[in-house]
């Protein structure tokens, strides 16, 4: 019995600091979009910004930053999403239920805001030569940042703090590294990690809720028992 209450107390404890920390992003990526759209995405510190990044790259380093750019988001997070959820167990299986619904409304959100929104990407400024092909969508919000970065805070409250830390360092290596190769403005990527960051705590909140626990509770037999 003791168990179970304790249980309780730290799920509302969840959701409560998930909601506040759901809030706070999301009123700071709505004030950052507000400030793009209105100034351009060629305003003063985003153009500032972006010529120093591309114009420091590392001749060594560049060929890391691709493989980010280019495979750091569905060929990192989909199978690490995979082995949580079938051979995962306790908190760990419980974060890729979140990371899961994270990753569904991130993708939903993502497109439309993009389409909504129509940032123009920074190579249609600037003559600056891009590292991989130059994406045809729009740029605001990055879609690598947002899935990233929903997927690193799924983990917040339920993986150890270093394993969590470790995949919040992917997400903002991801990051960087659409800014280095060319593709995106850095408040694209700015924009897309608050957003991320506040789907995956309002995805915990609602995972934590009873509704979302009974899903869980009827979806978890699909996964490898040990």
């Amino acid at each position: 019995m003791e168990g179970i209450f304790l249980s309780v107390i730290n799920s509302t404890k969840r959701r409560q600091e998930a909601l506040v920390n759901a809030i706070f992003a999301l009123i700071i990526f709505a004030i950052i979009t507000a400030l793009v759209k209105a100034n351009g995405p060629d305003n003063l510190f985003n153009s500032w910004l972006y010529v120093l990044i591309v114009t420091h790259r590392v001749q060594g380093l560049n060929e890391l930053f691709i493989a980010f750019a280019k495979y750091g988001r569905e060929y990192f997070w989909i199978p690490l999403l995979a082995v949580m959820w079938f051979f995962g167990k306790g908190n760990v299986k419980f974060s890729a239920y979140v990371m899961f619904v994270s990753f569904l409304l991130s993708i939903i959100f993502g497109i439309t805001l993009k389409d909504i929104l129509q940032i123009v990407r920074p190579f249609y400024y600037f003559s600056y030569s891009t590292l991989i092909p130059k994406p045809k969508d729009f740029s605001y919000p990055s879609g690598h940042a947002l899935i990233t970065w929903a997927g690193a805070s799924s983990t917040y409250f339920y993986l150890k703090k270093k394993y969590s830390s470790l995949l919040s360092l992917e997400a903002f290596i991801v990051s960087f590294s659409r800014v280095y190769v060319g593709v995106h403005w850095p408040l694209d990527v700015i924009g897309g990690a608050l957003l991320g960051f506040s789907i995956s705590m309002f995805s915990t909140y609602f995972a934590e809720s009873p509704v979302g626990k009974t899903i869980y509770s009827k979806i978890e037999r699909f996964s490898i028992k040990k």
